[in-house]
């Protein structure tokens, strides 16, 4: 029985129990709810899936917004027209980004085309490290950007009259976000 005087028990389930065993036991059941397998997560260190238009911020209500947001995507030069060439592949809006997802496909979406020359990076990005084929923010990008000029390597069996589309996934806050596509063709201007 408890005197009055210990003020480290506790009640549970109709026991008395001192601090020092309480303790651990909360402690314990925070570290097993936070392992829990969750439906979905937000990403701030990159994007939590690799697919276009994947975004899973823990609620599914969170829909894609329609439109592109603002938001552009445009190659610098020379285009898709030199294989082998790093390209500078641009990802800017008139409104901070906190997120993407950028990767170019062949035209009937069956494949994924070219790479990102990870060691030319902008601060904030990276080569996906579950999907190379796609480049994404990691945690420095968490304060946003209005502009990313993402390092593409083009692919060295592009063939004149070849169109590609680039797969873009923006994400401008927890709650917005943005997914289109830019289309190229070789040989063009």
């Amino acid at each position: 029985r408890a005197s009055l005087r210990d003020e480290s028990l506790t009640l549970t389930m109709g026991r008395l129990l001192p601090h020092r065993v309480m303790l651990p036991l909360a402690c314990t059941a925070l570290l097993a709810l936070t392992l829990l397998p969750r439906g979905v997560l937000a990403y701030s260190s990159l994007a939590g899936s690799c697919d276009y238009a994947g975004v899973i911020h823990g609620m599914d209500r969170i829909k894609q917004q329609e439109g592109d947001g603002g938001y552009t995507l445009r190659l610098g030069n020379p285009g898709v027209n030199v294989p082998g060439a790093t390209v500078a592949v641009v990802l800017e809006g008139a409104e901070a980004f906190k997120g993407l997802l950028v990767f170019a496909v062949d035209k009937e979406e069956t494949k994924p085309l070219g790479a990102w020359a990870e060691d030319k990076m902008p601060d904030g990005c990276q080569a996906h490290p579950h999907c190379k084929y796609a480049a994404t923010h990691d945690s420095y990008h968490n304060l946003g950007a209005v502009r990313n000029a993402l390092p593409w390597i083009v692919p060295a069996d592009l063939v004149a009259g070849q169109t590609l589309k680039f797969k873009v996934t923006v994400v401008r806050d927890y709650e917005t976000w943005f997914a289109f596509e830019a289309v190229f063709t070789v040989g063009s201007a």
